[in-house]
């Protein structure tokens, strides 16, 4: 078919033509629905148009780790405790952050977390999280193409700076922020430090929906990975590791409906992806057709 090429060339024009949306997933670490009540004051993120609750079970375990639960936000599976970003027979998937890069969008991954904490680890490194060089080296491999920077006092302070300069870009971008210290503090029981942790995110997300105000592209999403510390609705922990109960997911912004049906924590990534990779439907179109052309033979 020697019109091949020149559909080749419409379908990616039109691909890259139509532009994609951008998405800013905040992770509460360990944050439980109690979490949140126990805050000891109205949160802003209660007041968003999407709530709903999700499962965060992983492929092993009723009660996933963070590494687990990072990697079905990250890439959409579901995969054993411990692993960062590969399967269960351990073959490395697609994180949204390749993804992104490869769409040519501009990406951003910021925690409080110490540089090699799992759940960032999971947007970028296809490992185990016990292997900390592994996760270095894959982290130097990403300098290039994506803005860090992880071991954050509070993400408050730094959540406009980050969406600013992602904005200069003049391109749709992914930003992933983690608030680390609710997982933390709340494996040691520490409350009042787990309560400070949920304010510093509460107050990341209101600069970041202030900010959509002006992107009218723009979509925030916030979820845990899962709860810890057994939290109660009286505000007392219970234990000292994660849990398996369901977790909260809000929304906010252009695509905010998108999320309203999420039920597990793998739905969580599929819909973020469907916007980051949103294109109109005429390039949709195309782009499907020439999919289809691929499979016929050559003249």
């Amino acid at each position: 078919m020697k019109f091949l090429p020149t559909l080749c060339f419409c379908a990616s024009f039109f691909a890259v033509a139509a532009r994609a949306d951008s998405v800013v997933l905040f992770i509460g670490d360990g944050m439980g629905v109690n979490h949140m009540k126990c805050a000891g004051k109205a949160l802003f993120m209660d007041t968003l148009p999407v709530q709903t609750t999700f499962k965060t079970y992983s492929a092993d375990n009723a009660i996933t780790d963070s590494a687990a639960g990072g990697t079905a936000f990250s890439c959409g599976v579901k995969t054993n405790n411990e692993y960062v970003a590969i399967t269960p027979d351990k073959k490395p998937c697609v994180t949204l952050t390749e993804q992104s890069v490869a769409d040519g969008l501009t990406t951003g991954l910021y925690s409080t977390d110490e540089t090699t904490g799992a759940t960032q680890a999971c947007f970028f490194a296809h490992t185990d999280r016990w292997d900390k060089d592994g996760i270095l080296r894959a982290l130097e491999k990403i300098k290039a193409t994506t803005d860090t920077a992880f071991e954050l006092p509070d993400l408050k302070s730094n959540a406009r700076a980050f969406l600013e300069k992602a904005a200069k870009t003049g391109k749709p971008f992914f930003l992933m922020m983690e608030q680390s210290r609710i997982d933390s503090k709340s494996h040691k029981h520490e409350f009042d430090d787990a309560m400070a942790a949920v304010i510093d995110l509460d107050d990341a997300v209101r600069v970041a929906v202030d900010f959509s105000k002006n992107r009218p592209d723009m979509t925030v999403v916030i979820v845990a990975d899962h709860e810890t510390g057994g939290l109660t609705e009286q505000c007392r922990y219970t234990e000292p590791e994660h849990t398996g109960a369901d977790v909260r997911l809000i929304a906010a912004g252009k695509h905010a409906s998108l999320f309203a049906d999420v039920k597990d924590n793998t739905d969580v990534h599929d819909r973020i992806l469907t916007v980051l990779r949103k294109k109109d439907g005429f390039a949709s179109a195309l782009s499907d057709f020439f999919r289809r052309m691929k499979s016929f033979p050559a003249d």
